[in-house]
This record gives C-alpha cells, structure tokens and sequence, in this order.
C-alpha cells in the first residue's frame, strides 16, 4: 500500500506534457498463497471500483474495505480474459 500511494501521489504531482495533471486509482489484494489467480484479480479489480465510485485519485486494498464493511464477501468464482 505504501508503494502505491507514493506512486498516486508522484503522478498527482507531475506536470505532464500536453496534458497537465492526471491522478490514479488503484486497488490491491493480498496474496497470501491460497486464492486462485481469477479470484485475486477479481477482487484487486472491486478495490479499484471502489476507488472510482468513491472520490478518485485514492488507493484502496480490498482486505482493508472487507474489514470496514464497506465491500460485501462474494464467493462467487470468476472468469478473466488475459490479452
């Protein structure tokens, strides 16, 4: 989490050519070695939708929004198209 916070706020700060400001949002998971890799991304991927919908430019880890109840357990195993 500290790796990615440090790196959403160098982008905020950075003045990018052509383009001005940009921010980031970011989710994470913990990989602790049990979970299926569709279900990790699956679960990175509603920690960054969490993010979108709840103000941008922030970084959540999706252990830490199970914990505050703020995303709800789904067991429901999914699917992911890697390009």
């Amino acid at each position: 989490m500290n790796t990615l916070e440090r790196f959403r706020k160098n982008v905020e700060r950075y003045a990018f050519p052509q383009v001005g400001q940009v921010t980031v949002s970011g989710g994470c998971v913990g990989i602790t070695g049990g979970g299926l890799p569709t279900t990790l991304i699956d679960h990175a991927d509603q920690a960054l939708y969490y993010s979108k919908k709840n103000g941008r430019n922030q970084v959540h880890r999706y252990e830490h929004l199970i914990e505050q109840g703020q995303l709800a357990v789904v067991t429901q195993e999914g699917s992911v198209d890697l390009f």
